[in-house]
Parts: structure tokens; C-alpha cells; sequence
């Protein structure tokens, strides 16, 4: 990993090291914070719904905006200080859930819409100017995800919940300063070459619009059946993963045990990230996907048999074997089967539905079960989903050999 020069594994890593380690005070110690202060289960899981839905809209527009323009740099930097005001707000709104609400769902078109925009900016560095390894940089994500998560567990056991909104903003200005430490792309690197894809460029100027793209995406049937499995697995993941403080809790665990089972999950991933370019030229993409979504099966299922915080915990280290797996592949997969014109469209679109709307549903859909039915039902339900959505990539594996 090249320790010098712009845009390099080494750059890209700590940019994500940063990145990843602020989505922590969201994704993970939010609703806790939101019990904490007096909002019930539901009401927690339509803030997190907030968070995810708008992120539906904002990734592929931010998408199209960068496919046009290439100015992955300056978008990123102006969203990831929006999201960081946006959360140094949420304290002083008390138990406004409406003021939470909409402070959520500025978060969610910033910093929540980041992560496709910043995989497709390391994807046309790599285009560019090679060098640049994604599943590097993003296990070192991986790592600031699982190494931020155990220091908050304890700080936030000794200190309190409230802290976690200027830990965010640190680590979000630690990511603007790495993102500026990376040279933009020039507008003539970031447009599509003709040799560079497996699908030719549409010839006519007018077809590189919205429109085009759009034909692109619903005639791509290799796109829409990952997107939908996808979708389904994580809905029920995102369910699991938005309640798993509450049922740490309810089995005697304290937020010492919420950051390990965190430090598990993330640090898990590391070496699947790592190990993703060496297993891609061994494997197809759709074939190393189909494994990931299988082992999802078996770690969401298990959720529902721990008997212990220190169970939940281990559990929590096949998150490696299916998100650490799913995730730097789906990359790769969406870059083999995306035109030259539209990569970024389909590198962020792809994650504001099965992020944006699997997430929506399951953090709202999740409340509610919780709310009425209780945890133990929510985890009954999840693996059950997610069997579903890797049979239908199955079948969309079969059926499509000779193209993938």
C-alpha cells in the first residue's frame, strides 16, 4: 500500500477510516440515545427511517451530478460538514420528534448519501490511474467502524449517550481533511472511455441523460434481480442490526458489550475486505454474492437462539463471511455489469435502495414489530426474508450463466 502520492490505497483508506468510523454515532449508539430520552421503540425506528429514505432520492441524484461533472471531491467535503451540523442538532431538540425528524433527514441527503459516491469516486481512480485497491481501503474502513465502536461502548458507559454527537463531528472534519488531501479528478479522467466498459457507449449526446439512464437501468436484468435480493436481505439485516442494543439490553449486556458486539461485526469484515481482489480473480462476482447472502442466513438466524450479551457477541463475527464479503464484491459485480456512461449512477443507486429503502422498511417495519409483537418475534421473522431474497439471486444465477 503506497504511503505517498494522490489517490492512493493509503489515501482512500484513511478517508475511509474516518468516514466509517463517524457513521458509528448513527448507525449503531442513535437509538439508544433516542430511548435514553424518552422516544419509544417505534418512534426510535422512524427517526432511522428518516435517515435511510431520503437517501433513496439523494445517492443516485448526487450519482447523476457526479457522472456529470466528475466532482466527486467538492461533493463529498459540502455534504460530509452538512451532516456533522446536522448532528451536533440533534441534542438541542430534545424530545421534538419532528425537529429529530427533519435534522435526520438532512443527515440523510449529506453524509448518509456518501458511501456509493465515495466507491465510485476509488473505482474511477482506479480507471484512471490504477494503483488503488478497494478492498483495502474499505477494510480499513472496516477497521475505524469496529475500533470506534469499542471506545464509544466504554466512553458512553462512563460519560453518557450526549457525547456521541461531537465524536461524530470530529471524525466527520477527519474525513473532509482526508478528502482534500486527494487530488480531484480532472473532468476529462472522470467522463467514461469507450474501451473501458463491457457495454459500448451510446453514440448520440442526448442519450447520456436521465432518460437513458433510466432505460439503462430497467433493461438491465442482471441489475434489477441483485437490486431486489439485495433489497430483502437488507431490510431484514437492517431491522436486526437498528434493535440489537435493545436485545444486548434485554439479555443483560451494557453498551460495552453493544461496542464489542460492533468491534466484532466490523473487525470481522477486515480480512474479507482485504482478501476481496484475490478472491475475485479466483471467483465470478455473482458466485462469491450468492455465498455472502447464504451465510447471512445463518448469522441473522442466530440472533434469536443467543442466550447471552457474550453470545450476541460471537455471532456477530459472521458479519465477515456475508457483509465483509457482500459488500467490496457487490462493487465489483455493478462495475462488470454497468455501462461506461452510468457506473456512478448504478454504483449509487444500487445502495440508496437495498441501504435507502431496505433500510426504511426494515427500521420502521422493525419498531413496529418490536412495539407489538416484541424482539424475540423481530428475529424470528428477519432470516426468514433473507432466505427468500438468496433463493431468488439463486435463480437469477442459474439462469443468467453465459452473461455473468
Amino acid at each position: 500500500m503506497r504511503l505517498c502520492g494522490n489517490g492512493t490505497t493509503a489515501r482512500f483508506s484513511v478517508l475511509l477510516y474516518c468516514f466509517w468510523a463517524s457513521v458509528v454515532s448513527m448507525e449503531v449508539f442513535l437509538v439508544p440515545y433516542l430511548v435514553e430520552h424518552g422516544f419509544s421503540t417505534a418512534q426510535a425506528g422512524y427517526v432511522m427511517s428518516t435517515v435511510f429514505l431520503l437517501t433513496v432520492f439523494s445517492q443516485p441524484a448526487w450519482g447523476y451530478v457526479c457522472d456529470r461533472t466528475g466532482r466527486h471531491r467538492e461533493i463529498i467535503v459540502v455534504a460530509l460538514l452538512a451532516g456533522a451540523v446536522a448532528m451536533l442538532l440533534i441534542p438541542a431538540a430534545g424530545t421534538a420528534f419532528a425537529v429529530v425528524a427533519l435534522l435526520a433527514a438532512l443527515y440523510s441527503i449529506s453524509a448518509n448519501s456518501m458511501p456509493g459516491i465515495l466507491d465510485s469516486w476509488i473505482m474511477k481512480w482506479r480507471a484512471s490511474h490504477g494503483g488503488v485497491e478497494y478492498g483495502v481501503a474499505r477494510g480499513v474502513g472496516s477497521l475505524g467502524f469496529a475500533l470506534t465502536s469499542v471506545v464509544m461502548g466504554r466512553l458512553y458507559d462512563t460519560l453518557g449517550l450526549a457525547l456521541n454527537f461531537p465524536i461524530y463531528a470530529v471524525c466527520a472534519a477527519a474525513a473532509v481533511l482526508a478528502t482534500l488531501s486527494i487530488r480531484a479528478l480532472d473532468p476529462a479522467e472522470a467522463k467514461p472511455r469507450r474501451n473501458d466498459g463491457r457495454t459500448a457507449l451510446l453514440s448520440a449526446a442526448g442519450q447520456s441523460g436521465i432518460v437513458a439512464m433510466g432505460r439503462s437501468i430497467v433493461g438491465n436484468r442482471d441489475y434489477l434481480f441483485f437490486l431486489i435480493a439485495a433489497l430483502g436481505i437488507i431490510t431484514a439485516l437492517r431491522a436486526a442490526m437498528t434493535f440489537l442494543p435493545l436485545l444486548i439490553y434485554s439479555v443483560g449486556g451494557t453498551n460495552v458489550h453493544v461496542g464489542l458486539a460492533q468491534f466484532a461485526s466490523a473487525g470481522s469484515e477486515i480480512p474479507f475486505m482485504f482478501a476481496a481482489a484475490m478472491l475475485l480473480r479466483r471467483f465470478r462476482p455473482h458466485s462469491l454474492l450468492l455465498a455472502a447472502m447464504a451465510v447471512f442466513v445463518l448469522r441473522i438466524g442466530l440472533l434469536s437462539l443467543a442466550p447471552t450479551a457474550a453470545a450476541i457477541v460471537a455471532v456477530q463475527v459472521l458479519h465477515g463471511a456475508s457483509f465483509g464479503l457482500f459488500l467490496p464484491t457487490s462493487v465489483y459485480f455493478i462495475d462488470r455489469i454497468s455501462p461506461a456512461q452510468f457506473k456512478t449512477a448504478y454504483q449509487s443507486l444500487a445502495p440508496s435502495v437495498y441501504f435507502g429503502i431496505g433500510s426504511v422498511i426494515g427500521s420502521s417495519s422493525g419498531g413496529l414489530v418490536v412495539e407489538y409483537l416484541g424482539l424475540n418475534a423481530l428475529y424470528r421473522v428477519a432470516p426468514v426474508l433473507v432466505a427468500l431474497s438468496v433463493l431468488l439471486f439463486g435463480y437469477a444465477v442459474v439462469t443468467a450463466r453465459s452473461r455473468l
